[in-house]
């Protein structure tokens, strides 16, 4: 038997999700600043950031086919693992910020509110 994650098209993103996203994205900002000149730790910090809010948006069901969403999405987070100290900014903060704004703005155009 396989579980499968159920979403609705017109609010995958609620506010309720959204206000638990991204304080654990400044957590991990949070984090990233501590760490920001260990070496691979941060990288492994950076990485596990990453990879844990792709698969949160993508059990919400949000989408990264849309260019302007995973531009801004991994360009920004890609673009914190690359640069040094640039990780001391909450770039990861803004990133899920700007993608939860984005797909709610798609929900409500779905809705035709």
């Amino acid at each position: 038997m396989q579980a499968s994650v159920v979403t609705s098209p017109s609010n995958r993103v609620t506010g309720t999700t959204s206000w638990l996203m991204l304080p654990a994205a400044a957590l991990f900002d949070t984090a990233q600043i501590v760490v920001a000149f260990s070496g691979i730790l941060q990288h492994f910090v950076a990485l596990l950031s990453f990879l844990t809010f792709w698969f949160w948006f993508m059990l919400l069901g949000v989408s990264f086919s849309k260019i302007d969403r995973a531009v801004t999405f991994f360009g920004i987070t890609m673009a914190e693992m690359m640069l040094p100290l640039v990780n001391l900014l909450p770039m990861l903060s803004v990133a899920v910020f700007l993608t939860i704004r984005s797909a709610q703005k798609e929900n409500r155009i779905r809705s035709g509110i």
